[in-house]
């Protein structure tokens, strides 16, 4: 009772972390098994992730800067950022994971950071944008709390997706490339993540 927002807008809510878990999975967890098969010295790739992780910590602050900033036309706040993002997140993901290999050492070394630190700003689009659009979808607090404490468990979701689907897609049963099992994952996330950019409604700019 009193909820501003309908059933299917909740829902479009909820399963947008469930693709966003994937990527989160897939990135952080898969990734060091993939680069190792790359033939990438894994000291080198640490100082690639230490120099991305400073410009996470940096990013951060300075999106949410121009989040509090910039004033779109059409008066939303969170939505269109969420709109770039869902097109990026699929596009970066998948290239962090196809890297050419036909390149040399330094050649792979250079593709994954430039992809890899793409895919950590789009991240951030990602994320920031979706729980600020708590404070825009409805002035219920009862409601906003309601829509994070369930989102959790999409999120978790996510989680099991990931765990499970990635594994089967790359076993001898099926037998996909890594990079066309991380494809069809952030394809398949991309759709999950897209009723929320569709159904949902910013109310309170």
């Amino acid at each position: 009772q009193g909820y501003m927002t309908t059933q299917k807008e909740r829902l479009s809510y909820w399963t947008y972390f469930v693709g966003q878990n994937v990527y989160y999975n897939i990135t952080f967890i898969y990734l060091s098994a993939y680069l190792a098969m790359q033939g990438i010295a894994l000291w080198k790739v640490s100082l690639v992730l230490l120099a991305v992780k400073i410009w996470d910590a940096v990013n951060d602050p300075i999106f949410g800067y121009i989040f509090d900033k910039v004033k779109f036309k059409n008066g939303l706040k969170s939505l269109p950022w969420l709109r770039i993002a869902v097109a990026f997140i699929p596009v970066v993901t998948i290239a962090v994971f196809t890297i050419p290999g036909g390149f040399g050492e330094t050649g792979k070394l250079i593709w994954f950071g430039v992809a890899y630190l793409l895919w950590d700003t789009v991240y951030t689009l990602t994320d920031v944008p979706a729980y600020a659009m708590l404070n825009t979808m409805t002035d219920n607090l009862d409601e906003r709390n309601t829509l994070l404490s369930i989102n959790r468990v999409f999120s978790g979701g996510g989680v099991l997706i990931y765990g499970v689907v990635l594994p089967l897609l790359i076993s001898e049963s099926i037998g996909m490339s890594a990079s066309m099992a991380i494809a069809v994952l952030s394809i398949f996330s991309a759709l999950t993540m897209v009723p929320l950019c569709v159904f949902c409604k910013e109310r309170n700019y």
